[in-house]
């Protein structure tokens, strides 16, 4: 009986309120986006807010969020492409189509390693240059002794160490974090 009358009064107060021309709330979703180094990575949400009434509580429900795991945390900062080292994490939240507000951040550590580390290979048989100009060569011995300095040679040859070699191309090189 008494909710009834709960209901019967919230009612006419809508009533009330839509006769004024008071604009009544609409339900929305909470979204909760996550940056890393500057880059939306995730986009939690949850329906069921009201805009403009529960910014409050989207911000809570994104908090609890983060504050659930720090396991999440890493997992969030390893969806940046080529994380490496410490990632900064931030989240917001925001109801429907309002602006998003800070509720998080913090700087994740030793993501996927440390550093990124460049290993250079040749096939077999072939030797790994110095670096020249940036880069690295496969490189073969001709045997020649020159007495000039570390060069790459017009005609695919280079002289590393007062040696002559021939270039047979570019070395394969990949970067990784370690």
């Amino acid at each position: 009986m008494r909710l009834t009358r709960v209901f019967v009064v919230l009612a006419a107060v809508l009533a009330l309120l839509a006769a004024f021309g008071v604009p009544q709330a609409n339900a929305a979703t909470c979204f909760c986006k996550v940056t890393a180094n500057g880059n939306e990575v995730a986009k939690p949400s949850k329906g069921g807010f009201v805009q403009g009434v529960q910014a409050e509580a989207c911000r809570n429900y994104c908090r609890g969020l983060w504050d659930s795991s720090s396991q999440q945390r890493i997992t969030w900062a390893k969806l940046l492409p080529n994380a490496c080292g410490d990632v900064t994490l931030a989240m917001g939240a925001a109801v429907g189509t309002a602006a998003y507000q800070g509720v998080r951040a913090e700087t994740a550590h030793g993501i996927n390693g440390t550093h990124f580390v460049t290993t250079c290979t040749c096939p077999s048989g072939k030797t790994l240059s110095n670096a020249f100009a940036g880069k690295k060569y496969c490189i073969t011995s001709t045997g020649t002794a020159l007495p000039l300095p570390d060069q790459v040679l017009q005609g695919g040859y280079l002289i590393q160490g007062q040696m002559l070699y021939q270039i047979y191309g570019p070395a394969s090189c990949v970067t990784n974090c370690q």
